[in-house]
């Protein structure tokens, strides 16, 4: 007889995630009252966002920066991109809740705004609810590392733009149909 299980790690196991008891005061000023860090990348959430939510999302993105679990960055130079362009997660309760930090960011002069910036909401992680579908955490921690880590320590390979080698084989494989790389 052949039995499954599945391992869960306990929050200790994730070494690169660190939480901060004191906030940056620019996010405080834009509604983020929570902040973690996972290899220097910040990940913050609004007060109705439960702490368990951006704790997951901070697993997630400290899982795709070392997925050999050794504690040390799979890629040393997708981090320093991140961290050089101040790649940050926000994390909001619901839609509206991330919308009032984009309009407190406009409303203060964007001076949160200066990051690069990814959302996420806690309602649409599978956290939330525990149901079974999608958790849109794994992609839009995904967006942020691609677009921000790779696309930028690896710009000719992974740039965002029409001629990189990315930019080449989506064209080659579904050619150009006006929208790949617009």
């Amino acid at each position: 007889m052949h039995r499954s299980f599945i391992l869960l790690l306990p929050a200790a196991a994730l070494a690169a995630v660190t939480t901060h008891t004191t906030i940056d005061s620019s996010a405080s000023a834009v509604g983020l009252t929570q902040q973690l860090s996972s290899f220097g990348v910040d990940l913050f959430a609004t007060a109705d966002t439960p702490a368990a939510a951006l704790q997951h999302a901070a697993c997630v993105m400290d899982q795709y920066l070392d997925q050999d679990r050794d504690g040390v960055a799979d890629d040393p130079n997708v981090v320093s991109a991140l961290t050089a362009r101040q790649a940050t997660m926000i994390m909001g309760a619901t839609g509206s809740d991330i919308d009032d930090v984009f309009d407190a960011i406009d409303d203060s002069g964007g001076s949160f705004g200066d990051r690069e910036l990814q959302d996420v909401y806690a309602s649409e992680t599978a956290y939330s609810d525990g149901a079974n579908y999608f958790d849109a955490s794994l992609e839009e921690v995904l967006h942020l590392i691609t677009s921000v880590g790779y696309a930028n320590a690896y710009p000719s390979d992974f740039g965002e733009y029409t001629g990189t080698t990315l930019a080449d084989a989506v064209d080659a494989v579904i050619g150009d149909c006006e929208m790949s790389w617009e």
